[in-house]
């Protein structure tokens, strides 16, 4: 088959679509342009470069708390709680959003149904009891899952997973490699929150920073108590800056060439004064919407 000009541009490339955040600092007030943009890792590639850059500010979304009621959380499940309950109250700003939660245990299950009140979420996930297994992959595998089933077609919404956990796995059936790989084909993005008990430090931030800046989300450090109002004086700074992120949304066009069935890594970087959250690599428009 032969083609010249327009059809034969249609038919030589596909052109993929993926959500980024910028959140301008107080340096700059104007939006985010393509000329603001470069993508090291895509421009080694023939024939792919980047397109459009379409500014949606805020957007309503769809969301999972993935929330850790695991034997590792023992000893912090009030500041858990205390905080998950900031967070959503933070971030979920649209009686629009719809969200669900996935718990963290040796079997991880939804613990409801999709809602747009953030508050019949932290119910059911306060009567959850808890539990000793900590399959953290399998459980993120069950909120991209759920996340699909909350998808109505036609709608363009960002979809995140709010993970609150240690980063601690000792029994998941996934790999993490599997999980990236969803993550990256559902253009689903983590925002991960960092809780752990005392003696266990630190040691599953560098999961939990993987997860997010791979997929496009953030990572937030946390300062917990058993008192709800320290728990919120003294996280509500870092949250807030995490919500400036979801008012500030672009759709990014790249065009990919012909027959490309797997990632195109981007690389992507702004001179622009924002922080940028976009994931590592865009794939295939799995899901019809996006």
């Amino acid at each position: 088959m032969h083609c010249t000009g327009a059809s034969c541009s249609a038919i030589s490339s596909d052109t993929r679509e993926v959500l980024i955040g910028c959140a301008a600092n107080e340096n700059r007030t104007s939006p985010l342009t393509l000329q603001d943009l470069s993508a090291a890792e895509l421009s080694r590639v023939k024939g792919a470069r980047l397109v459009n850059l379409e500014s949606v500010g805020d957007l309503p979304f769809n969301y999972v708390l993935v929330y850790d009621k695991s034997g590792s959380m023992r000893g912090v499940e009030k500041g858990e709680f205390y905080l998950s309950r900031l967070l959503l109250h933070t971030l979920t700003r649209s009686a629009k959003d719809r969200g669900s939660a996935v718990l963290i245990g040796s079997f991880p299950k939804a613990a409801n149904g999709s809602t747009t009140d953030a508050d019949d979420i932290l119910k059911s996930i306060a009567a959850a009891p808890n539990d000793r297994g900590t399959p953290l992959y399998d459980a993120l595998m069950v909120g991209v899952k759920k996340l699909d089933e909350m998808e109505v077609m036609g709608e363009r919404r960002p979809r995140f997973l709010f993970l609150v956990s240690d980063g601690q796995d000792n029994q998941s059936r996934v790999t993490p490699k599997r999980v990236l790989d969803e993550l990256l084909s559902s253009r689903t993005r983590v925002i991960s929150v960092s809780v752990y008990a005392s003696g266990n430090n630190s040691r599953g931030d560098p999961v939990l920073r993987q997860l997010a800046k791979t997929s496009g989300g953030w990572f937030v450090t946390t300062d917990l108590a058993d008192s709800e109002p320290y728990v919120v004086r003294n996280n509500r700074k870092e949250l807030d800056k995490t919500a400036s992120l979801f008012r500030s949304w672009y759709w990014l066009r790249v065009q990919a060439p012909a027959g490309l069935n797997g990632n195109l890594d981007l690389g992507l970087k702004t001179s622009a004064h924002c922080r940028l959250a976009a994931p590592s690599s865009i794939g295939p428009n799995r899901l019809q919407q996006h």
